[in-house]
């Protein structure tokens, strides 16, 4: 089963949203061997939850604390009340834009895990970590502040080189193939690894021929029903 998981960003609002899904849906069901995930803003998660298509849904963000004067967030504890079943952490964005720490990640990934939450968390590299062969060393300190929680069957680790996520430049299959390793190994079993970062349907099928990425984190070519539907294809 391989995994396609869209990751909408800021993009979409409720009308874009049921748009995507009813264009997505003229193409007919999702293969078997497929599970599709979009991650769309808070304000598409209940369009998106009537996609009728299966597509399961997640959220991009969320917030470790129950409740309290945190004005703006959105408590993990809240989503399996509204049925949203998946939930991204640490995405590059989350990490350099927002300055979120590594121990507050984990809090995220603690609390989403122990709701049942299947929890996407991302770890990846700077082009400068690269340059300076440092790509181990960095996935390695990532992972590691989870501690106990690698051994939850809920948990996914997704591999996004951040010099790779919208720039045209897609790491190789060697590369992801490496990163892939290195996190089973350092999670000491064979836990799923998302690839992302510049994947679409004409490079998707080269990261699968190992057998050790299980499946991708879209951006930008996740936000067309159309360019979505051919990464479907493409791996089915």
């Amino acid at each position: 089963m391989t995994i396609i998981a869209g990751n909408w960003k800021m993009n979409h609002d409720p009308d874009s949203s049921l748009a995507f899904f009813e264009k997505l849906k003229s193409y007919g069901s999702i293969p078997d061997n497929v599970k599709t995930v979009i991650f769309p803003t808070f304000l598409c998660l209940s369009s998106a939850q009537n996609n009728l298509l299966g597509v399961e849904i997640g959220a991009q963000n969320g917030n470790p604390e129950k409740s309290g004067a945190l004005t703006g967030e959105v408590s993990i504890f809240d989503f399996p009340k509204i049925n949203v079943n998946w939930l991204l952490v640490g995405h590059s964005e989350r990490r350099h834009v927002f300055k979120e720490g590594s121990e507050f990640l984990k809090k995220k990934v603690e609390t989403a895990l122990s709701l049942g939450i299947k929890t996407v968390y991302c770890v990846g590299e700077t082009i400068e970590d690269k340059e300076k062969g440092l790509t181990g060393e960095v996935l390695k300190k990532q992972i590691s502040y989870l501690g106990d929680f690698l051994s939850d069957e809920n948990l996914t680790i997704a591999y996004e080189p951040v010099w790779a996520i919208g720039s045209g430049m897609p790491a190789g299959s060697k590369d992801a193939d490496e990163a892939s390793l290195l996190c089973k190994d350092f999670c000491k079993r064979d836990i799923d690894v998302l690839y992302g970062g510049s994947v679409n349907s004409h490079n998707v099928s080269n990261y699968l021929n190992s057998g050790l990425i299980s499946g991708f984190l879209i951006g930008g070519a996740s936000l067309n029903a159309d360019s979505y539907r051919a990464l479907i294809d493409a791996v089915a």
